[in-house]
């Protein structure tokens, strides 16, 4: 999710993911309790002034507040869930809703969901709070009849009454099925014999409609909540499943603070009449999280400094047009709203203004507000940046807003550095492998974050600058050069283009001696045979082709003293060749119009 119009989060599409060495680095810690090492480039939407601006983490201020997502909405997918991989189970029969499946040693067999539902959510959420698993089965404890009742209901998506067992204090309830153990690990992700202290919230859950994560959320803190009059809270002591849960409260709008107790217990407390009204109704009702929007009063940085602007600017008068004190302790959205009510009314022009425009998201977007509570300088280390369809994504262990325009920057760094490296160790050869990901042609829709055009013109500067290259020879491989920018094959750039076809046969038949020189060959295997047969194969094609004709002659006898020339023709009929004689052709055309097209002049893309 990212931030989009008027404050609002909207869906997002990933376009690319970099890893970059940085050398400026801070460790951040929140009001809210996240703690995370950023980049001195990394931005935080901030308020300052008239106006909200991303700030960069070396500009950023302690005490100063950032905003954050108070919700990020659903993706609401709908994702088979595949029967788990295991040579001992069989499938006995399916229908659209679920696989009905046994181990092969025994005739008893378990129905495992084709999809994820509220009740199978629910089922998990109560698993993760009061569940423990062996290899052989599935069992919850609850003291409450009630709640033990309900358990027994939703084992009953997979086994009949009969199979479920109840403990004689009644407390324990356990299921043996190796199956159902199968098809839990395969939701989590993860081995989950005993219950792993780092179990999380199943990756599907994320993914899912409001009322899958409502179930999930209702059968957690049915099995670990605590419900009185003055709060909800969940506490558990696995801070990977805490910040999941927190993921899912910010999905569905649900205010809340995550913090720590001195015993290490993490919490998540959703307190105050209306938070806990919309936790009820979304987690415990039917009403999805949009319908009760306007119940939801996020917190907001100092506001006393703008709005006193806005009633100078105004010339609005408590008494008068203003009720008294309406300006006066703003620090909730509910209460901005209704300020903005009033301003409406009274000075309708002052919607064109900026002070406008950034009381209006305040009161209106999907943002809430945390305080910089520290800020330390951090060690150079490796990170990853990412660029999305939008400038901005949440990101973080907690939900935070991260935005990507200004961190790229590290990239255009890395450009300079790799050359500045090979001057240094001159005579030296700088060597790109796929270049067209690193410069792809300007204008191909690679992204709104401009960082193709930053490198690119970082590139062209380093090759052709004011700066004479000496004593280093600049090479790029791609096997997509339309891809790559026009201006990177001017003369003086990357001006010669060598076409390396794929290998001949002379050149595939060595290769193939390469590939099986420790290889034992039966006496029927013709390599030269081979290589005439396997035009069009590039070179990893027929390393491939060897190691899985090997891998083949495994399978059938595993203890295979050598490779046929049956299991190289059996593999060639799955393994085919890469480059097609369309290819071919368009490589060698591309190399006869290439002095042709950079000659076209590119019209430059203006930004502002």
């Amino acid at each position: 999710f990212a931030l989009g119009d008027g404050g609002k989060m909207v869906k997002t599409r990933i376009q690319r993911i970099y890893k970059l060495y940085v050398k400026e680095a801070y460790r951040l810690k929140f009001s809210n309790g996240v703690e995370m090492c950023v980049s001195a480039n990394q931005p935080f939407l901030v308020l300052r002034g008239d106006k909200m601006e991303w700030v960069k983490t070396s500009s950023l201020r302690t005490r100063e507040y950032v905003a954050v997502p108070a919700r990020t909405g659903t993706f609401d997918m709908e994702i088979p869930i595949g029967l788990p991989k295991n040579r001992y189970l069989k499938l006995v029969s399916e229908d659209e809703e679920a696989y009905t499946v046994r181990i092969f040693s025994t005739k008893i067999s378990t129905r495992l969901p084709k999809r994820m539902t509220p009740e199978l959510a629910e089922f998990l959420g109560w698993l993760a709070a009061e569940g423990s698993i062996s290899k052989e089965g599935v069992i919850l404890w609850d003291s409450d009849s009630e709640k033990r009742k309900r358990i027994v209901e939703l084992l009953q998506i997979f086994v009949s009454r009969e199979r479920i067992s109840e403990s004689k204090d009644g407390m324990r309830i356990t299921v043996y099925s190796t199956p159902l153990v199968l098809y839990l690990q395969n939701l989590f992700g993860m081995s989950l014999c005993k219950k792993s202290h780092s179990i999380g919230v199943p990756p599907l859950i994320f993914k899912s409609s409001p009322r899958v994560m409502a179930g999930f959320l209702r059968g957690l803190y049915e099995g670990d909540g605590n419900m009185d009059d003055k709060k909800i809270e969940y506490g558990t002591m696995n801070r990977k499943l805490a910040e999941g849960v927190s993921y899912l409260l910010t999905a569905l709008g649900i205010k809340h603070r995550f913090w720590r107790r001195k015993d290490g217990m993490y919490l998540l407390t959703v307190s105050g009449r209306l938070e806990m009204q919309k936790f009820m109704r979304v987690v415990y009702g039917e009403t999805q999280a949009g319908e009760i929007r306007h119940l939801y009063n996020g917190s907001l940085p100092d506001l006393s400094g703008l709005l006193k602007r806005t009633k100078e600017t105004l010339h609005l008068r408590y008494g008068k047009e203003l009720p008294e004190g309406l300006f006066k302790g703003v620090g909730g959205r509910i209460r901005l709203q209704r300020v903005l009510e009033y301003i409406e009314e009274h000075a309708p022009e002052f919607k064109a203004s900026t002070l406008y425009q950034t009381l209006r998201i305040l009161a209106g977007g999907d943002l809430s507000w945390v305080r910089v509570e520290e800020k330390k300088r951090a060690s150079p280390r490796w990170m990853y940046d990412l660029e999305t369809e939008h400038s901005s994504f949440v990101g973080g262990n907690l939900p935070m807003l991260l935005h990507n325009s200004k961190w790229v920057g590290e990239s255009e760094k890395g450009v300079r550095e790799v050359f500045r490296r090979a001057k240094t160790a001159a005579p030296a050869i700088i060597f790109f492998d796929e270049l067209d990901a690193l410069v792809p042609r300007r204008g191909s829709g690679f992204g709104d974050a401009h960082v193709t055009e930053r490198v690119i013109s970082q590139l062209l500067t380093e090759m052709d600058g004011l700066e004479k290259l000496e004593n280093v020879v600049v090479i790029g491989a791609t096997n997509r050069p339309d891809l790559i920018d026009p201006a990177l094959l001017r003369p003086g750039r990357f001006d010669r283009l060598v076409y390396v076809p794929p290998p001949d046969e002379k050149a595939r038949l060595e290769i193939l001696k390469i590939h099986t020189r420790k290889m034992p060959l039966a006496k029927d295997v013709d390599l030269e045979q081979l290589a005439k047969e396997t035009e069009g194969y590039s070179g990893s094609d027929l390393a491939a082709l060897c190691r899985e004709a090997a891998m083949l002659a495994l399978r059938e006898d595993i203890n295979a003293k050598e490779v046929t020339m049956k299991h190289f023709r059996e593999t060639m009929k799955k393994i085919r060749p890469s480059i097609l004689p369309e290819m071919e052709e368009a490589y060698r055309s591309f190399l006869s119009r290439s002095k042709s097209e950079v000659k076209k002049e590119i019209t430059p893309r203006i930004f502002y």
